[in-house]
């Protein structure tokens, strides 16, 4: 198999197990932090959730042995401090999230991070 191809698949492969947490992030509700909800994949945790993850199964393996790349992704959610304007601390409502997917293939590790905010419902 083309190495470059391998590396560019397992760079996908990431890069939508890390898209499919941000999507979460973005989409479960009710996030009203304001008012105490805040979803469970919201909720800010120190130090970041860390799991492991499936970047790549190989549909049709040679020889009937599966190749699965395994990663880990980490999670960090903070809340975005309060604005000062003018002397007055304005709280904002906004959550701050990082996910960084993390694998190693042939010998070289790879990384993915991507970054989203998240407001207020309300």
């Amino acid at each position: 198999m083309n190495h470059y191809a391998s590396v560019t698949r397992l760079y996908t492969g990431a890069e939508t197990v890390a898209q499919n947490r941000i999507d979460e992030i973005l989409s479960e509700a009710p996030f009203n932090p304001q008012i105490g909800e805040v979803p469970k994949v919201l909720i800010v945790k120190n130090p970041a959730a860390q799991e492991t993850v499936q970047i790549y199964n190989e549909p049709n393996p040679a020889g009937g042995q599966p190749r699965i790349i395994y990663g880990t992704m980490e999670t960090t959610v903070k809340a975005v401090g309060p604005l000062n304007v003018n002397g007055v601390a304005t709280e904002l409502n906004v959550f701050r999230a990082t996910v960084l997917v993390s694998y190693n293939f042939r010998g070289q590790n790879y990384k993915v991070q991507l970054n989203a905010l998240r407001a207020s419902d309300l």
